[in-house]
């Protein structure tokens, strides 16, 4: 009784060219022997023998370690420019996961890349949540700038993001309470003139209060006219009146020209008084104000 050595079946005869089972071609060897051989080559099936099988996968499988390997040796920013290289061809999937090594090994501004997968839902499904959780988890300076401001100029213009005025109030919020004064101006002036959010003059005065005592001098502008007008009684013409001598006495001519429009007509607070409103507009004229 002779066998195929390949798969096992029974071998019927001498003649049988190929086994019945696996489809190996056969030689069958001399009627005094058991020995049945096998050549290496595809027969007219299409089968091929099993260790060229084997073989074909054992060399797959040496492959994927080596390549895996050398995706494990190479540093963070090698990691990061194979990223930017998968998602320059818009394989945002090898990207993130290359973005997400290199993040393990230590590249936290990343995290801000990574984050834009979600928020855009680029080879993943969009999840504003995770997005939320790998821009946290990104340094709070990237390349010098405060990360959290710069969300918020991306989601406020629809750079790189979907436009989305919620959240880029809620990341300049964040921007202000980690201390960049000009979000806590663009805050003010968003409550104040209502237009991308609900108008709120008392939120207004907060935020432009930080700004202006941080030398801010749009703020100190924006925030004298609420105190001056009164607007939604508001009023505290003492406090309007320093914050426009403060920019006026740094050089900003459009406070110096409405010192001069103030001192001009007054109000109900303080008289007119000509000689400091003509003053005014002179030294707002010679400081290049051309009204």
């Amino acid at each position: 009784m002779k066998f195929c050595p390949m798969c096992g079946a029974k071998v019927i005869g001498n003649n049988q060219k190929f086994c019945a089972e696996c489809g190996f071609k056969l030689v069958i060897g001399n009627s005094n022997t058991n020995e049945v051989k096998v050549e290496v080559q595809n027969d007219k099936k299409g089968f091929q023998p099993a260790n060229k099988k084997i073989e074909e996968s054992f060399q797959v499988d040496k492959l994927h370690k080596e390549n895996t390997k050398k995706t494990e040796e190479l540093s963070a920013k090698e990691l990061e420019d194979r990223g930017t290289e998968a998602q320059n061809k818009k394989d945002y999937k090898k990207a993130r996961e290359l973005f997400e090594k290199a993040y393990e090994k230590g590249n936290k501004d990343i995290a801000l890349r990574i984050g834009m997968f979600y928020a855009n839902g680029q080879g993943v499904t969009k999840d504003e949540r995770l997005a939320d959780k790998w821009f946290k988890k990104a340094s709070k300076k990237i390349d010098g700038e405060d990360k959290s401001f710069m969300l918020a100029c991306m989601y406020y213009k629809g750079l790189l993001l979907p436009r989305n005025i919620e959240k880029a109030v809620t990341w300049f919020r964040i921007a202000a309470n980690e201390g960049n004064i000009q979000a806590a101006f663009i805050l003010g002036n968003f409550y104040y003139q209502g237009d991308e959010i609900k108008r709120d003059i008392a939120q207004a005065i907060k935020w432009l209060e930080i700004a202006s005592r941080a030398n801010n001098y749009e703020a100190a502008i924006l925030l004298s006219g609420i105190y001056l007008d009164g607007i939604e009684g508001k009023r505290d013409s003492k406090r309007g009146i320093a914050l426009l001598e403060g920019a006026a006495n740094a050089g900003v001519p459009q406070a110096m020209e409405m010192l001069a429009f103030f001192y001009e007509n007054g109000n109900i607070d303080i008289k007119a008084d000509k000689y400091k409103a003509k003053k005014w507009h002179e030294k707002a004229i010679q400081a290049g104000y051309k009204g």
